[in-house]
């Protein structure tokens, strides 16, 4: 985290580490307000990591999201980019309270067995090839007012160049209304022609491919429920901010 003198951006602490407590706190070294008595702005990232006394971005800091986020959450955890910023906190004004934002998109996918109950295989079940893993986010000296922007937060976002395969777990659902997840985390990107693949014990893939015009964004996840049948996949997805929105509905064929 930064902390800076209220709208002057001069530095009181540089890349303070912050460490979450699992109960929306967090344990650091104490900090203090300026003698002046004025406020303060603190801005906190989770994602690139800083040496303590690194001065706020001024340029753009490269991430990467991991490539293989099945198996361990670590991966899928560490590869979420997140950012607050709370401006103007006052003395006296109790605990600072800073609300962080998903900065990068999110992809959910429940995969159910049909008909003729293909299985996927032990491991590399569920993949995305040609995906950008990397990219570098400029944090902005913003207000609370200003994060609630999802463009303001797009903008922070650019998308790299390193393509990949993205590994997704592969854990399968039950019943309709019991859906299992599984879950990574995406750089922001034109997602359409893509191929989600599931790559069978059997040694065959089943494709569905996202439609054209398709574009991940910040801040948003994309759901897909999927179920498998051996002659095909039946799809429905519903893209939504990283809280409860609309839906979409699609087909897949096995190509």
């Amino acid at each position: 985290a930064w902390v800076e003198t209220s709208g002057t951006g001069e530095a009181l602490y540089k890349a303070w580490e912050l460490t979450a407590d699992g109960k929306d706190g967090f344990s650091y070294e104490p900090m203090f307000f300026p003698e002046s008595g004025s406020g303060i702005d603190v801005y906190a990232i989770h994602g690139p990591s800083f040496v303590s006394g690194t001065a706020f971005p001024e340029e753009p800091v490269a991430f990467t999201v991991a490539a293989d986020q099945s198996g361990s959450r670590d991966a899928y955890m560490g590869s979420d980019l997140l950012y607050a910023a709370r401006q103007g906190a006052a003395p006296g004004s109790g605990e600072i309270r800073l609300l962080f934002y998903h900065m990068l998109s999110k992809i959910e996918i429940a995969v159910i067995q049909g008909e003729g109950a293909p299985e996927l295989a032990e491991s590399g079940a569920v993949t995305i090839p040609e995906v950008v893993l990397d990219g570098t986010f400029l944090p902005g000296r913003i207000s609370e007012a200003g994060m609630q922007e999802q463009s303001s937060r797009a903008a922070m976002v650019s998308t790299g160049k390193t393509s990949g395969t993205l590994t997704v777990d592969g854990r399968l659902s039950g019943a309709s209304g019991s859906e299992v997840y599984n879950e990574a985390v995406v750089v922001p990107q034109a997602m359409g022609g893509k191929s989600i693949c599931f790559n069978l014990s059997s040694g065959g893939t089943l494709y569905y491919t996202i439609p054209e015009g398709t574009v991940f964004e910040s801040g948003k996840k994309y759901i897909y429920r999927i179920t498998m049948d051996l002659s095909g996949i039946h799809v429905s997805s519903g893209i939504v901010d990283w809280a409860p929105g609309g839906e979409e509905s699609g087909t897949a064929t096995v190509i």
